[in-house]
């Protein structure tokens, strides 16, 4: 079945937004990454642009980190097919509450107001693209580094690395996040704003730096 004809019957059944599949898939992707570029200032399309296997992004607040997070997941959820990307936060409430529920800096939202045709599942908080990437937000209380073994990532984004002062994101950076990013050359960007604690994996990184 073409990608046409996969729109026109998920869009048929109410699983996606319609509004941009007059565009073919090409047409989509470069419109909607030429605009997200356009959107994004310098320090923001550095990050974006970034080459290198390990990023952490360290930004005071109201620094655009979740703007550009988001963008940074649909940018490759829609260049690369297939793709996997995962977004963990502290908690599953408020990766629902950042990422899902803001009607207007959600990913949902934001997907929707680029024009991207996309189905979602509210439940697992996952949306799935025509080209067969998937965006899913985990809480880090749920047993994300669990569910990440045998993983094969194109991208893990994890936000509010300040709140971490569990031996369990050191575990996995040290014994799971890796193997998830060998297979598809993933990314993983951390990004976290320093608080007056000076403590837990965030001030560690940015000391050893």
């Amino acid at each position: 079945m073409s990608l046409a004809s996969l729109l026109r019957e998920a869009g048929r059944r109410g699983l996606i937004d319609t509004a941009a599949t007059g565009d073919s898939w090409d047409e989509l992707v470069a419109r909607v990454t030429t605009d997200i570029r356009a959107s994004l200032f310098e320090a923001q399309l550095a990050l974006l642009d970034e080459e290198r296997t390990w990023s952490v992004a360290v930004c005071g607040r109201q620094a655009g980190k979740n703007f550009t997070a988001v963008r940074l997941m649909l940018v490759t959820a829609l260049l690369r097919p297939n793709a996997e990307v995962i977004y963990v936060n502290g908690t599953f409430a408020e990766a629902r509450r950042i990422m899902w529920a803001d009607e207007l800096d959600g990913i949902p939202a934001v997907a929707r107001s680029l024009g991207i045709p996309f189905s979602a599942h509210d439940g697992r908080l996952e949306l799935t693209f025509p080209n067969g990437s998937k965006v899913t937000l985990l809480g880090a209380d749920r047993g994300a580094w669990e569910k990440l073994r045998g993983s094969k990532l194109d991208l893990l984004v994890l936000d509010e690395m300040q709140k971490f002062h569990d031996d369990g994101l050191r575990r996995a950076l040290e014994l799971v996040i890796p193997a998830t990013l060998v297979s598809r050359r993933g990314r993983f960007v951390g990004i976290g704003t320093p608080d007056e604690f000076c403590s837990g994996l965030l001030y560690d990184i940015c000391e050893r730096r």
